[in-house]
């Protein structure tokens, strides 16, 4: 489908569930972006090896103990592809919901991350990459400049 519309752009969403394959051929293609919103629950699921994320062979190579090492890998692996905060960088995700079928179906989730957390990760990089990943990405994926 992507390599199919070269002149449409293409933001991935959360990560692509921190799918190392997925993000190397993200990276390798100029009409793709990669977002981290939610990354301090995204990086939760993977600490907790949720079926969400990509399975522990599969997944980049990052320091999971903290979000906030995550993001800044994943800027240093991928400074052109990734954009952090898309469309809300924090979110909340307090459920019950029935998975399958039968009485123990529930799946119950209990996932918070905070603007405070979101935004501490991307102050914890250097301003250059600050700048990479939260303004100039952002421009060129919505402006489709790839190379600058």
């Amino acid at each position: 489908m992507i390599e199919k519309n070269p002149d449409v752009r293409f933001c991935l969403a959360h990560c692509i569930g921190f799918d190392k394959s997925f993000l190397q051929i993200a990276d390798s293609m100029e009409n793709v972006w990669v977002d981290t919103s939610a990354l301090k629950i995204q990086v939760q699921l993977a600490k907790e090896n949720h079926p969400i994320v990509a399975p522990k062979k599969d997944r980049f190579d990052a320091d999971y103990s903290d979000h906030k090492k995550v993001l800044k890998a994943l800027a240093q692996a991928f400074p052109k592809t990734i954009i952090w905060g898309t469309d809300t960088p924090a979110y909340s995700y307090i459920a019950r919901r029935k998975q399958g079928t039968g009485k123990n179906s529930y799946m119950e989730t209990w996932l918070k991350g905070t603007y405070k957390d979101e935004i501490d990760a991307l102050k914890n990089l250097p301003k250059v990459t600050i700048l990479q990943i939260s303004n100039r990405n952002t421009l060129n994926f919505l402006f489709g400049i790839r190379n600058d």
